[in-house]
This record gives structure tokens, C-alpha cells and sequence, in this order.
């Protein structure tokens, strides 16, 4: 200590600021816990409806057609396709296309569960148009890559 200056002070906390830094803590937190996934309570309430083949798309590969056939064949009778989609980072989205008699349109749930960087979560998306042939060339085309 150099001459002449006040001695240091010690500051302590007394037990109101621990009850506010763990009430901050406990904020911080809560917005970080996981709540209820409802998409993911709706895709596993849903009603089973015929399969189509199950499509894993590696890199720069498109659904073929004849995935989109089949769940169109399936729309008065109820079909669902499941599509893996691999992110950038080597994981994999999977969308599960559902058409039939109760949907309207495509219904699509999508499975984010396993992607590390993204929401892991579920979602749900309903596509709908004039027909099937617009329904895959505008709305799903924006979920899975769809040959030209």
C-alpha cells in the first residue's frame, strides 16, 4: 500500500445478493429447458396410414418420382413417404409426407431431432394447391430437393 492512501476495503455480500444472483440464475435456466414438443405428440398420435418406400437422399440427390407417385397413388386411400434429408454437417432431417382422405393437400412432420446445430425439434406443415403435381413443385420442393 503506498503511503498516504486509504487502506483497501473488502466488500462481502451480504445474503440478499446470493438470493438475487441465484434468481437471475434461475431465469437464465428456464429459458433453456426443453418444454413439450406438441408436433412430435401430434406425429406420434398420428393414424397409420400405408407406407411408401422409405428414401435416403445422400448429398445433391432428389426424391424420385416414383416416391411422389406412390403417396400421390395413396391420397384417396391414405400413404405416407418418409424422406432423410442429410444437413451440411453430415446429419439427417426426416420428413414424413402424409396425404389421404382426412388430409388436405400434404401434411409433413419433420424430425429435427437428430440435427446438432438446428432446432431439434419437431414441426408440422400442411401443403396444399391445385393438384398434386403443384403441391410437389411448389410447397414440398421447399422442404426436400424435387427433380426438376
Amino acid at each position: 500500500m503506498r503511503p498516504g492512501a486509504p487502506p483497501a476495503r473488502t466488500v462481502r455480500a451480504g445474503p440478499r445478493a446470493g438470493a438475487g444472483a441465484a434468481a437471475v440464475a434461475a431465469l437464465l435456466l428456464a429459458g433453456c429447458a426443453a418444454g413439450p414438443d406438441p408436433a412430435k405428440g401430434q406425429f406420434e398420435d398420428r393414424d397409420p396410414l400405408q407406407p411408401c418406400t422409405e428414401v435416403t437422399l445422400a448429398q445433391g440427390e432428389t426424391v424420385p418420382a416414383e416416391a411422389w407417385d406412390c403417396l400421390e397413388a395413396g391420397a384417396t386411400t391414405g400413404a405416407e413417404l418418409v424422406v432423410g434429408v442429410p444437413t451440411t454437417e453430415g446429419e439427417t432431417i426426416r420428413y414424413y409426407f402424409r396425404a389421404g382422405p382426412e388430409v388436405e393437400g400434404v401434411e409433413i412432420f419433420i424430425d429435427r431431432t437428430a440435427e446438432k446445430w438446428g432446432t431439434g425439434k419437431w414441426d408440422r406443415r400442411l401443403c396444399t394447391g391445385e393438384s398434386f403435381d403443384v403441391i410437389v413443385a411448389g410447397c414440398l420442393a421447399t422442404f426436400v430437393p424435387v427433380e426438376a
